[in-house]
């Protein structure tokens, strides 16, 4: 399958780039073609082992460069892209994907890819692990890299149609679902080959890398990564205990519909909930009303994922719990122009309390967000609080962040929220000064959730 956070992801403070090995490590030759075939045969038999699948024939493994990954990056960009912003038009999203069609191999340290059906290793992470850490552990996290790589093979062989899979993922939150199904599957594989040759610490030295381990996250800003890698491992661990492998591949040929099920596996379920409004409607066109233009939008079911990484990250994720259990259903509408960005949601809880008190848990959460990244960027960030101006409503908070960048410039966002009864609705804008346009994004949706839930001739 597509990696997506890859293995190896550094923290964001410390990129990783191509090395420059010590005179130590330059002597040796590590990681020659040779040395990466006879990983693959030894780890192919393991792999379908823990994986209790087969190879209809084991995948070429392959070094990596940054030219083979632009070769064939684009495609596989394309077929996700295509499903995430399925309501964008097809020009805009080509436009949008020659924009980003730039590549780096930096935090990478291995793919497979669902359109070529090799794994690549790429080799100069690799040497950066055995500059720092030393040939032998290098060596063992590469047979680990190529563990989980193969156990993507894997995945893939099992499919008539592995590209196919991602296109009927019905959006977003489905696809996180199938996200964590894809990473974590091929982590539980890495995990028992590991357990088998005795490599253990390594795969938790690997995992550490990522920002997490044993026990959970350990860097809030590896929340993706967490997300998809280990708490979908821990997801994954829970259904074998409780139905085998079996289990295991019919939760890959069926992804769960919802990303709440990544917490909450015993809830699992194919088929998207039904739903009492159509919330895409109540979402869809007011992006024109926050700025007139082509955005790249992906309007999806706003789920657990996405809140849960806002809370975890700010360590409100206890509070955040409380509230879900009131949490009807949410919307978000995602955005992005080459020179700005955008996000509006909706939110629809079981009562009016319940929203106000979302509000008073977003302002907890964004002044630790705001500390957080002072902290990160070594600089001041400055955080304001008002009310929301022209909007009707119960409740309702306007956030700016200004961050300086130097000569006196600043790269500033606002988000609001306004609390109408059991209903929330929030507009962010980032990169550009909105003015009136927040409100009016506001009242747009409003409007349009009166017209959606009105009685249809």
């Amino acid at each position: 399958m597509i990696v997506l956070a890859l293995l190896g992801c550094p923290k964001p403070a410390q990129p990783v780039g191509p090395p420059e090995p010590t005179e130590a490590v330059a002597e040796v030759e590590l990681f020659s073609d040779a040395e990466l075939v006879a990983w693959a045969e030894e780890l192919v038999p393991l792999v379908e082992k823990h994986g209790g699948a087969r190879f209809r024939e084991p995948p070429p493994v392959e070094a990596f460069t940054v030219e083979e990954l632009r070769s064939f990056a684009g495609r596989e960009s394309r077929l996700i892209m295509d499903m995430l912003y399925r309501d964008t038009p097809e020009a805009v999203r080509q436009a949008h994907a020659e924009a980003e069609a730039g590549v780096s191999l930096r935090g990478l340290f291995g793919k497979y890819g669902i359109f070529t059906g090799k794994v690549y290793v790429v080799r100069e992470s690799l040497l950066k692990v055995a500059d720092e850490e030393g040939p032998e552990v290098a060596r063992n996290v590469g047979r680990l890299v190529l563990a989980h790589e193969l156990g993507h093979a894997l995945q893939a062989a099992q499919e008539d149609d592995p590209a196919g899979r991602i296109g009927e993922l019905v959006d977003q939150d489905h696809f996180h679902g199938w996200s964590a199904v894809s990473e974590g599957g091929a982590n539980l594989i890495a995990k028992g080959v590991a357990e088998e040759l005795g490599l253990t610490e390594a795969f938790w030295t690997l995992s550490r890398m990522q920002g997490w381990d044993q026990e959970g996250l350990q860097d809030p800003g590896a929340y993706d990564i967490w997300m998809r890698y280990g708490r979908g491992l821990a997801m994954l661990e829970e259904v074998v205990r409780d139905g085998g492998m079996d289990a295991f591949w019919a939760w890959h040929h069926a992804p769960p519909a919802s990303s709440s099920m990544i917490f909450r596996p015993d809830t699992y379920s194919p088929t998207p909930p039904t739903r009492d409004l159509d919330y895409a409607a109540v979402l869809r066109g007011t992006d024109q009303a926050l700025t007139r233009g082509a955005w790249l939008a992906a309007n999806s079911r706003l789920g657990e994922y996405v809140l849960r990484g806002e809370a975890i990250r700010t360590g409100k994720e206890d509070e955040l719990e409380a509230v879900l259990a009131h949490l009807v259903d949410a919307q978000r509408l995602e955005l992005t122009l080459p020179d700005r960005a955008g996000d509006i949601r909706y939110l629809r809880f079981d009562g009016a309390e319940v929203a106000r008190e979302y509000l008073a848990l977003l302002r907890a959460e964004q002044t630790v967000e705001g500390q957080r990244l002072a902290r990160q960027l070594g600089v001041t960030v400055e955080v304001t609080y008002a009310p929301v101006n022209d909007v009707e409503g119960d409740a309702s908070l306007l956030r700016t962040q200004r961050i300086p960048t130097g000569g006196g410039s600043f790269v500033e966002s606002r988000t609001a929220w306004v609390a109408r009864g059991p209903d929330v609705v929030q507009v962010a804008a980032e990169r550009f000064r909105p003015g009136l346009r927040l409100a009016n994004t506001i009242e747009a949706v409003f409007s349009q959730l009166e017209a959606v839930r009105a009685p249809q001739p």
